[in-house]
């Protein structure tokens, strides 16, 4: 029987349907996964097989137009048809998918496709796998643990038997007073590799793991240190202490388990050959504030750690005598008359003799230092302030005669606190009288604002429209007042390393100094400005600073680059402790410079 004329027509519909479905193959495959990237062969293979399905019936409706008498509008149901298929399976995409696993779940998923076989042994222990940074105390996987229940990346499956760690309930580890403890955290591990790394940790007490996304996180007492690992973080803020529990609160709304280690990881041996290799504590420690790290030129941290402040907590303390024999301390100065007491009434108090004797070198900023430290201690004319220099600037119209900082006063209480006794505050009032009723200068006074912008520091009536005051500023905002201003001023005594006064210098802006400060006082030379002692002699200190300025007699940048900065001092610093310390540290191989790293 003849086909109606036209049927033909149409017969290019059959075509429609695959090249929709291969423009739409991208689409289906972020509903499978939500990420391209993390697509499987899986999520592939299955969009593939929907394409070629797609293919198949457009070829076979060819076939059976070609073969038998079909309806004129064939074609078009059959492009139809596609497209609801495609559109159900899009829809549908994402349950389609639970059956099949993301990347962190390829292992459990086909272990799925195993349980109905018999469970193989796995001999295995957990510590013969290489682990970093330290290998861990034997905690061997039972034998009679089957396949099925082992720690699978990713795996809805959390169960554990290994000997040395007692599953103590679900959700996140607790301690007996439901306080959270401090972790190492990562996520995409398996269960096996979390406990491993917790099992090399002298310091860990649990582990908790998250099934959905890998969550590991090895648990530490309050106050404890950690071993560094490759790819974790350290989360330091928890208060728990002991008797790890379940806190029956899920982790990333996925099934979570707290596991307790019940064996003691030896402590790792303090070998006695000198390697440049960092310490495995390195990390921990400099997150106490008064251990500063020490990077090369490089970037590599190295086995120094530089104590900027007094302890704050007997807990600093007790880590310095920890590991004062496997990793070099040396103090710096850096806070206030450190490492004498200062006077300050709201800074705590030490005995004086405390730390001038602690360490074996000193980085120090005193005059007459051997007057300070005992003859033991090693010392060399350094400190913070040397480093972290600005680079030189264009120079800008200058408004303002000078520029104060304030750091960060206590503007709630009329700038009387800690930061305003630190910054001598009550002279830069006296000053001011000075300065604006007498001299009529105008100037900055940065940070005696409140942050909100509201509240300012009291300052003499003579200055009013002459000063103005700002809140606390980032360093560029810092940087530019002072390049607007003829000089810097610094009122302070007892600041041992007053970064201002190089930063300054750097940007070719000169100083007005306080002859009596503490630190800081070798910046001041023909080159970089003038000092005063007291109010008495500050009106012929600036008078002296004007006419200099205006012959043109400074030359602050020149200085800073002669005598200061990183390529200089991190050369000095270097050769500070190959020649005293050699014995105690080895630097990573081609060191030449070392730098104080962190603010």
């Amino acid at each position: 029987m003849p086909k109606r004329k036209g049927a033909k027509k149409l017969g290019w519909l059959f075509w429609v349907g695959p090249m929709i479905a291969v423009v739409m193959a991208p689409l289906m495959l972020f509903f499978a996964v939500e990420e391209l990237s993390q697509s499987t062969d899986e999520h592939l293979i299955a969009t593939m097989v929907l394409l070629s399905a797609i293919a198949f019936f457009s070829l076979l409706g060819c076939l059976l137009d070609d073969s038998f008498q079909c309806p004129y509008h064939f074609p078009a149901m059959l492009l139809l048809a596609q497209l609801f298929a495609l559109v159900v399976a899009i829809l549908l995409w994402p349950s389609i998918f639970k059956t099949l696993p993301k990347p962190n779940e390829m292992e459990h998923w086909l272990m799925d496709k195993l349980r109905a076989q018999p469970a193989q042994p796995l001999t295995e222990s957990i510590t013969e796998r290489p682990l970093a940074p330290s290998n861990p105390a034997p905690a061997a996987v039972s034998p009679a643990t089957p396949l099925a229940k082992r720690a699978l990346r990713g795996s809805e499956e959390v169960s554990l038997d290994i000997a040395g760690w007692k599953d103590v309930g679900d959700g996140f580890c607790v301690d007996s007073q439901d306080q959270e403890f401090s972790s190492l955290h990562a996520v995409g591990k398996s269960l096996r590799e979390c406990a491993a790394i917790a099992a090399g940790d002298p310091e860990s007490i649990a582990f908790d793991f998250s099934s959905g996304d890998g969550g590991c996180d090895i648990r530490f007492p309050a106050g404890a240190t950690f071993e560094s690992v490759e790819g974790f973080e350290w989360w330091g803020w928890g208060a728990g202490k002991d008797q790890p529990k379940g806190s029956q609160q899920r982790k990333h709304e996925s099934e979570t388990r707290c596991y307790l280690k019940t064996f003691k990881t030896p402590a790792r041996p303090r070998g006695k050959a000198l390697s440049s290799q960092l310490h495995p504590k390195y990390k921990a420690l400099i997150r106490e504030y008064p251990f500063q790290p020490v990077r090369n030129e490089h970037g590599r941290f190295v086995n120094v750690i530089l104590v900027r402040s007094p302890f704050r907590t007997d807990h600093q303390e007790q880590l310095y005598q920890k590991f004062k024999d496997e990793i070099l301390f040396l103090g710096i100065s850096s806070w206030e008359d450190y490492p004498l007491p200062a006077p300050n009434p709201y800074s705590s108090g030490f005995p004086p003799k405390k730390f001038v004797g602690l360490f074996p070198g000193f980085l120090y900023m005193h005059r007459n230092p051997e007057t300070i430290f005992p003859s033991h201690v090693k010392l060399l004319l350094l400190s913070q302030s040397d480093f972290s220099l600005p680079a030189l600037m264009p120079a800008l119209e200058k408004k303002y005669d000078f520029t104060f900082s304030g750091s960060d006063q206590d503007v709630a209480q009329d700038c009387m606190g800690w930061s305003s006794y630190a910054k001598n505050w009550s002279f830069v009032k006296e000053a001011l009288e000075v300065m604006c009723g007498e001299l009529q200068m105008t100037g900055v006074l940065v940070a005696t604002k409140d942050k909100q912008g509201r509240q300012a520091c009291s300052i003499p009536a003579s200055c009013e429209g002459l000063i103005t005051q700002t809140t606390f500023l980032n360093q560029d905002e810092f940087f530019k007042y002072t390049r607007q201003s003829q000089f810097l001023f610094l009122s302070q005594v007892h600041d041992a390393s007053p970064r201002v006064i190089t930063q300054a210098l750097a940007l070719d802006v000169p100083v007005l100094m306080n002859k009596n400060i503490i630190g800081g006082w070798k910046y001041l030379t023909d080159q970089t400005g003038e000092g005063f002692n007291d109010i008495h002699d500050l009106q012929d200190s600036i008078q002296r600073l004007r006419e200099n300025s205006a012959a043109g007699a400074y030359h602050p940048r020149r200085y800073v680059d002669e005598n200061c900065g990183d390529q200089i001092s991190g050369e000095r610093l270097t050769k500070f402790v190959l020649e005293h310390f050699s014995h105690r540290v080895k630097l990573p191989e081609g060191t030449k410079l070392l730098f104080p790293s962190g603010a």
